[in-house]
């Protein structure tokens, strides 16, 4: 039996009201969505977000998770003043807010918007084992994750045309754009099924103000194929032609842990 496509997942960290961030910022905003645009749109906190459990293919889904989180918080991408082409995994103590974005797989669709919020981003938690450790401490109450599910994340291996970016520089910091081209599954060998590899993280670009103006960290994540690719504010990156899914937790220092973005 073929191996069902899993949705992508991003886990994002934002700053919690009154907190300091990064570089000695003081942030006095709540680490909330504040808007959406294009695909993306926020949710209330669904009942589950297991594989189909909703509309795949159409929409990048956001929402917020927890307030006020303290670690443990595994992150792949967290904020650091300089560039780096590779991921910069790290552990936040908190206190953070949490928020979840989510990308289903579906054959031959382009999806593509961003998510704002009011306070910077602290870390992108977007590789399965991040995503499974955080979906307690940080989940939404009453939302069903799906913990242990392969292939949930982002996904190795690395490169520099799929990934995550985080870009101080642009004209909005707090802003998580994603562009994700899901595709039809590639085939593999005879008797080995269809590829279980069907869900993948879109790129995402997000600010901090610890970083100087003009820096930009970029985190590829590559894919095996079926990656999407993020661009940060107007400026934007041209979609990748390979699909996937998407799936991030963010942190903002005293706002809520996206897995996804910020």
């Amino acid at each position: 039996m073929p191996t069902m496509p899993t949705r992508g997942f991003a886990h994002l960290i934002a700053a919690l009201a009154g907190a300091t961030a990064l570089g000695g910022a003081s942030v006095s905003a709540s680490g909330a969505i504040v808007a959406t645009a294009g695909d993306a749109t926020q949710i209330t906190p669904p009942p589950s977000c297991a594989p189909l459990a909703l509309p795949t293919g159409t929409s990048i889904y956001a929402w917020n998770e927890r307030t006020s989180v303290f670690g443990p918080l595994p992150v792949e991408m967290s904020l650091n003043p300089s560039t780096s082409a590779a991921l910069t995994p790290s552990v936040l103590s908190g206190p953070a807010n949490s928020h979840f974005v989510h990308i289903d797989w579906a054959p031959g669709t382009l999806v593509a918007g961003y998510i704002d919020f009011d306070a910077p981003i602290l870390g992108v938690a977007l590789r399965d084992a991040s995503l499974d450790a955080t979906d307690g401490v940080a989940g939404a109450f009453g939302t069903i994750y799906p913990t242990g599910t392969p292939f949930r994340g982002w996904g190795p291996p690395l490169n520099a045309s799929t990934g995550v970016i985080i870009n101080p520089g642009g004209t909005n910091p707090n802003r998580l754009e994603i562009f994700a081209h899901t595709a039809p599954p590639r085939a593999r060998p005879a008797g080995h099924g269809a590829d279980p590899r069907l869900h993948r993280r879109a790129r995402a670009d997000v600010g901090a103000r610890a970083c100087r103006a003009g820096a930009a960290w970029r985190a590829a994540a590559a894919v095996s194929g079926t990656a999407g690719r993020v661009g940060h504010g107007a400026s934007g990156v041209p979609p990748n032609p390979r699909g996937g899914h998407d799936t991030r937790r963010t942190c903002v220092p005293g706002a809520s842990r996206l897995r996804g973005g910020a």
